[in-house]
């Protein structure tokens, strides 16, 4: 099992619960059974997938995501709801990627 420290990113562990919902049928589909926020030690737990796995699994999410973004903006349409979804991702991959699990 995987632990990430969220509570050295506060602003990161206020967005968990809606990253957690967005997240969690890509991560069951691809057997990533759970990300959870352990209330008391502010710890996200990952099933115990390796870490270098998860981060492919969101790159394999966020490629999608780009694309969807450069075709809407060609086609003139509007492009928050793309951008918030791909910062949090981003910012999640980020985490996750610089964060030690023990």
């Amino acid at each position: 099992m995987g632990y990430v420290a969220f509570h050295h990113h506060p602003q990161i562990t206020g967005e968990l619960e809606e990253l957690k919902k967005q997240l969690l049928s890509f991560f069951q589909q691809h057997h990533v059974l759970w990300i959870e926020l352990d209330p008391l030690t502010q710890y996200a737990v990952v099933n115990n997938m390796g870490k270098a796995t998860v981060l492919k699994l969101m790159g394999r999410k966020m490629n999608p995501l780009r694309d969807l973004r450069a075709n809407a903006a060609l086609a003139g349409q509007p492009l928050h709801e793309l951008d918030r979804e791909i910062e949090r991702l981003n910012r999640l991959v980020h985490l996750l990627r610089y964060t030690r699990f023990s």
